[in-house]
């Protein structure tokens, strides 16, 4: 089955801003599509050369592997431009599924078009729409563009929403 595929236009009307886009299209992405695939990791490759360049080069190729991972691509004429990667989990204390957003990627070429926030609210209304608990990510401390547009989405640190709850990790290789 196709995933759903969700279009938005810009209706803001500035004509003086040549590289706003009209049209771009948002859906989710088909794992077992390897046209998908293939867009997702050249994706990835923009995005390991400005924030990990050791990344591993088949990364879209693993994701498509895993049975919980969601995930989501913006595409300005036809050619992607964004993702959103997603990790589906279930939480026993609500039952229901959560979502957790672990990468949201906006091609140098596509900033400043809102395709980052287009790519979020189509990933809340799909989560919103599939009965999902939460939706949960992690902002690194000096990345104040995605914590603008993460707040203005509604996401909110976990200390404001329960401010009696914690939540813990460990990373492995510190074991």
């Amino acid at each position: 089955m196709a995933p759903e595929s969700y279009s938005w236009q810009n209706v803001t009307g500035f004509s003086e801003i040549p590289r706003l886009k009209v049209f771009m299209e948002i859906r989710e992405i088909d794992r077992t599509s390897k046209k998908d695939i293939t867009m997702l990791s050249e994706l990835f490759q923009e995005y390991a050369a400005e924030v990990k360049p050791d990344m591993s080069a088949s990364i879209a190729y693993e994701l498509s592997e895993l049975p919980y991972f969601r995930g989501f691509m913006a595409f300005d004429e036809g050619q992607p431009v964004a993702f959103c990667v997603c990790y589906e989990t279930y939480s026993t204390y609500r039952s229901m599924n959560v979502w957790n957003i672990h990468d949201v990627m906006v091609s140098k070429s596509a900033r400043g078009l809102g395709a980052g926030r287009k790519l979020l609210e189509c990933v809340l209304s799909k989560a919103k729409n599939s009965n999902v608990a939460k939706v949960t990510l992690e902002i690194e401390v000096g990345n104040k563009i995605a914590k603008n547009l993460y707040e203005s989405l509604g996401f909110q640190d976990f200390t404001v929403k329960a401010p009696g709850e914690r939540h813990w990790h460990v990373y492995t290789e510190d074991l």
